[in-house]
């Protein structure tokens, strides 16, 4: 079985282009066109992740408890490693 690219699925390839007689150039822009140009569902997944973000966020801020740091406290330290 062959691993098949989501992009392969989604943009035809150049050999394809080609069997259709379509000029490289236009096939070129076509697929820029895709490549810089968000689309709808593009956005839409993009507000999601981002909301998801923010509600992960705020959930684990509610479990972080404040604390005041005096000098007299033992606190850890990380040492970072030589490289």
């Amino acid at each position: 079985m062959e691993a098949i690219l989501l992009i392969e699925i989604a943009m035809p390839s150049l050999r394809v282009i080609v069997e259709s007689k379509i000029p490289k150039s236009k096939w070129t822009k076509a697929q820029y066109e895709k490549l810089v140009m968000p689309n709808e569902t593009t956005l839409w997944a993009l507000h999601n992740v981002q909301t998801y973000q923010i509600q992960t966020s705020s959930a684990f801020n509610k479990k972080v408890k404040l604390r005041k740091i005096q000098e007299s406290d033992l606190i850890l330290k990380q040492k970072s490693a030589l490289i």
